[in-house]
This record gives C-alpha cells, sequence and structure tokens, in this order.
C-alpha cells in the first residue's frame, strides 16, 4: 500500500489509508501492512535524518492504524534502522549498504526485507492458514 504525498510530514496515516485497511479484509482473505524502510544512509552526516523522522512519524502512526484496523503490522523500519547503523561503523574497502541511491533497495536491502516478510508468514504460519482455510468461490470478485 503506497504511502500517499505528504502524509508521512504530519505523522499520520491518509484517510484513504485508513479506508483501504477497513475495505481489504472484506475483499482479501488475509492482509498484512509492512512498515516503510528509512532513507539510507541512517545516521551518517549529510544523511537523510529529517527525513527520516518524518518517516518514522508516518511509520509510527501506519502501525497505530493497522492495530486497530486489526490487521498484521510486519515491522522493517526497526531491523533496516539496525542494520545500517552496523553497517556505519564498519571499517573497509567497500562499505555494505541497504540502497543503491539513498532510496531504493540494494540486492542486500532487497534481502532483508524478504526475510522479515518470510519470518512474519512463518512464525505467524499465515501460508498454512491460507492453505488449509476453505476457499469462498465468490472471492475475486
Amino acid at each position: 500500500m503506497a504511502r500517499p504525498p505528504g502524509a508521512h510530514g504530519r505523522g499520520r496515516v491518509h484517510p484513504g489509508v485508513r479506508r483501504a485497511l477497513r475495505r481489504h479484509p472484506r475483499r482479501a482473505r488475509r492482509v498484512l501492512c509492512v512498515s516503510e524502510t528509512p532513507f539510507g544512509p541512517v545516521g551518517s552526516p549529510g544523511s537523510a535524518d529529517s527525513m527520516n523522522g518524518d518517516l518514522n512519524r508516518y511509520h509510527q502512526a501506519a502501525a497505530r492504524t493497522a492495530a486497530a484496523a486489526g490487521i498484521p503490522y510486519i515491522d522493517v523500519w526497526t531491523p533496516f534502522t539496525q542494520v545500517a547503523r552496523e553497517f556505519a561503523h564498519q571499517s573497509g574497502r567497500e562499505q555494505a549498504t541497504l540502497w543503491s541511491d539513498g532510496v531504493h533497495l540494494s540486492d542486500l536491502g532487497v534481502t532483508l526485507l524478504a526475510q522479515h516478510v518470510a519470518a512474519h508468514l512463518r512464525d505467524e504460519r499465515v501460508i498454512e492458514q491460507l492453505l488449509r482455510a476453505p476457499v469462498d468461490p465468490s472471492e475475486g470478485r
């Protein structure tokens, strides 16, 4: 679910996102909400720290909105921030990064994202539950 323009700076979720979170559970077998990832690099001089502050407020508001709608929220913000800070403290010829350009994820960033989503699906047995649940023939209309 895309973040509406300008919503992140106010630390609140756009009303359209709230409507979507209320509607999707009626139309889908399972709905999950995945947090934003921060901009990179995290916590280094000249980085996108002020944008990340705004985006973190949005992330927190999205988590509250998903919880209020009863929708599981997968927090990838926290692990991305932790890993990025660890990378920032490493020294060496070529420093690992989660972003290809500060906005778009690198292969490593995509891997970290996939691992956290897969862990949630596994730990919460989402796929197993979907495979056992009866399918309503009217779904998908």
